[in-house]
Order: structure tokens, then C-alpha cells, then sequence
């Protein structure tokens, strides 16, 4: 364990695959990097997005996300789509990542309580309460690295679950299960959200025990990590606070700013890469909507499933802006344009991801971040790679 010891966040500007370990340690194996990026199911059309996960014996491969606000890995049930209302069942699978079948993984999964294998996962229990199965079962990871009884949860119900979760908040199953099993030579971890804009897009990826050098451009900053994990009224293990978020728009010379926040008002924010868009507190969406002219008329496709409901403008309107957030230690992070709108984007009834280009997605939220706390999620780190840090080697 690591007692009293604070992770560190470390934030850089991305650059893309020289894999530096957490610690140095001659004796210690490398880290791990798992691709994310587009991620087609096996044997079907459907696709999804996320990290793609090899569980069980025969092999069931699964796209998860993820997530910094849950410890455990979630995948969800192979009965879950059988009656999930109002989508086909392959817009469900998409949405999914796929599903898990406990059935066909045999003797591979072995059942157990919750709470006998994962660690507690208190903002799921607060945001999420559905009904969780666990257990163990095989994770086979690139490029031989195999783990015989890796922790997971089993999303069993729940409305409009989306993709399974990736838990590396603070007691992440994953890291531990890994580290204990002399696979990575610490439990931090490296980010890179890569970019799912239309016009510039770039796989990303995670690297688990160490981080990414060639996905940095420039120095860290680095951010204490609260040992509370709240911010504002939101338990959230990775966190910063917004001083500043200036909306941008580009005239014929040079610019025009709109500050979308109140002189001396700091804003809690959670970084959380599962969340594709923005999540911004009641105050901040509405100066938005008014200064950009949204309405709420501009309506999708009733064919496409929309996972993430963002604010809709019609594509002869369009949007030309930026956001530029300043951190609390003066950091500042630029979301460009090509990354912050995008053609609307949506699952088709065949499970496809699609495009909609007579309506134009800005990448916020349509509705107020729960709990207050702005979630700064994948167009956000679109923009910038993390990385969580431990001190040194205190492992048993």
C-alpha cells in the first residue's frame, strides 16, 4: 500500500511512443500501452470506441473507456441489450463496447461479491446505483503479459448504460491487480486522449506503469491531487480548478473574448476521460447558449442514437470559436475550433458510428453538470496528455 502519500497530476501539451516508467528500476518490467482509438467488435459491423480488452477463455473482446472517477473495471452483461428500450440491439452493443457473457467464458470466470474483489466505487454508487455482478476472470494483455484472476464488475441494468469503464481513480483494481502481479513497475499511469475530430483525428492511448515521453511537447505542470477527492459537491479523485474560461471568436484581424466565468469565481472541475464533452455548471452553459445564439430547434435524426447530447446548431449557422481555460497555477489550455464542433455524430440502427453534417455538434454538455462540477472530459484532453505520479517504489 502507499500510505500518506498524495499521486500527483501532471499535465503536458501533446505532441506520440518512447514509454517512460514511473520509477526507475533496472529490475522492473516495462510499462504497458494499450491502444485508444476506433475499436470495430470482432466478427460484426459494429463499432465503438475505447481500449480493447481480451477477458476470458475463449477470448470475448471488449471496448472500455477510461475512467478516473471509478476503481473497478465494468463491462456490461450480455443480457443488458436484450432489453434495453428505445435502440436496436446493435446500437446497444455499440454503445456498449460489446457485452460480457458469463456463460461462454466457462471456467475462466470465477463469481464473487462485490465487495470480495473490487474496491469501493462511491461516485458509481452515487451517480449509477444498477445492479452489479463481479468476479474474476483471465485479462490477456500485448504483447504476453496475462493476468488468471483479474477483478471485474458486471453491469447487469441501469438506463442507457454507455461504454464499459476502465477504473484508474485513486484504489483502481487494474493497477493493483497488475503491479501485484510484477506486470508494471509502479501504478501510475499515462494518458493520451489522442483527438476524434472530424477534420484532424489521432488515436491515443494509455500507458499503464509510466507515460508516454514522445506524447509531451514541453514541460509537465504539475497539480496536487486532493486527498478529499471532492470538488465543489462531487467526490472526484483527479481535479482542478478553473479560474478563468474565455470563449473565442475570430474576426478578420485578430480576435474578439467573451469570459464565460465571474472575476475571482474559481470553478472545481473533474478531469474525467470517460465523459467525451464538456460538463459545465448552470452559470457558465447559459452564458454560452445566449452569447453563441443556441436554440434548442435544431433536431437530430430520430434513426441516430446519441450518446452524449451536445448543443446543436444548424450547419448553415455553424460555430467558429474557441475556449481557452486558465488553471489555477496559470496554466492555460486552448480548445481549438476543429476540436470543439464537429459535424453531429451518432450511432445508426446497425450499430454504426455516423454523421449527421447538416447539423453542427459543439462538444458541451446541452445540460448542467450534475453536483455544480464542471467535468472536463476527452475534447479537453484532446489538447493535453496526463500523467498520475506516485512517489517512489513503496510497494510490499
Amino acid at each position: 500500500m502507499f500510505p500518506n502519500l498524495p499521486r500527483q497530476l501532471l499535465l503536458g501539451y501533446i505532441l506520440v511512443l518512447s514509454l517512460i516508467p514511473t520509477v526507475s528500476c533496472s529490475a522492473c518490467p516495462p510499462p504497458i500501452f494499450l491502444p485508444l482509438s476506433n475499436c470495430t467488435i470482432a466478427g460484426t459491423a459494429i463499432d465503438s470506441w475505447g481500449l480493447r480488452l481480451d477477458l476470458a477463455d475463449p477470448s470475448q473482446y471488449l471496448c472500455v473507456v477510461p475512467s478516473t472517477v471509478v476503481n473497478s473495471t465494468l463491462v456490461i452483461s450480455s443480457t443488458f441489450c436484450q432489453t434495453e428500450p428505445n435502440v436496436t440491439t446493435a446500437q446497444c452493443e455499440s454503445l456498449c463496447g460489446n457485452t460480457f457473457n458469463t456463460s461462454i467464458a466457462g471456467t475462466s470466470y470465477t463469481s464473487s461479491s462485490p465487495g470480495a474483489v473490487l474496491a469501493p466505487n462511491p461516485v458509481w454508487a452515487e451517480l449509477s446505483p444498477q445492479a452489479l455482478l463481479a468476479g474474476t476472470t483471465v485479462l490477456q494483455l500485448p504483447p504476453e503479459n496475462d493476468v488468471s484472476k483479474f477483478p471485474i464488475g458486471i453491469i447487469t441494468s441501469g438506463n442507457h448504460q454507455n461504454a464499459g469503464h476502465f477504473g484508474l481513480a485513486n484504489d483502481s483494481d487494474a493497477l493493483h491487480s497488475l503491479l501485484s502481479d510484477g506486470l508494471i513497475p509502479d501504478n501510475g499511469f499515462g494518458f493520451n486522449a489522442g483527438s476524434q475530430s472530424v477534420t484532424n483525428p489521432r488515436d491515443g492511448g494509455l500507458v499503464l506503469g509510466g507515460y508516454d515521453l514522445a506524447s509531451i511537447d514541453g514541460a509537465f505542470s504539475t497539480f496536487p491531487v486532493a486527498t478529499t477527492a471532492d470538488a465543489g459537491q462531487r467526490e472526484c479523485p483527479f481535479q482542478i480548478t478553473i479560474t478563468m474560461l474565455v470563449l473565442r471568436f475570430p474576426l478578420a484581424e485578430g480576435f474578439t473574448d467573451v469570459n464565460l466565468t465571474s472575476p475571482g469565481i474559481l470553478i472545481p472541475a473533474c478531469i474525467e476521460p470517460y465523459d467525451n464533452l464538456f460538463r459545465f455548471p448552470q452559470t457558465i452553459l447559459q452564458a454560452f447558449q445566449t452569447v453563441t445564439g443556441w436554440s434548442s430547434n435544431t433536431t437530430p435524426d430520430p434513426n441516430l442514437y446519441i450518446a452524449e447530447p451536445g448543443l446543436n446548431y444548424p450547419q448553415m449557422t455553424g460555430f467558429n470559436g474557441s475556449l481557452i481555460f486558465t488553471l489555477n497555477d496559470g496554466y492555460e489550455v486552448e480548445i481549438p475550433n476543429d476540436e470543439l464542433s464537429n459535424p453531429l455524430r451518432g450511432i445508426d440502427t446497425n450499430g454504426a458510428r455516423v454523421l449527421q453534417p447538416n447539423i453542427t455538434e459543439v462538444g458541451i454538455f446541452y445540460q448542467e453538470a450534475p453536483l455544480n462540477t464542471a467535468v472536463l472530459g476527452k475534447v479537453f484532453l484532446s489538447q493535453v496528455s496526463y500523467h498520475m505520479l506516485l512517489p517512489p517504489r513503496y510497494v510490499q
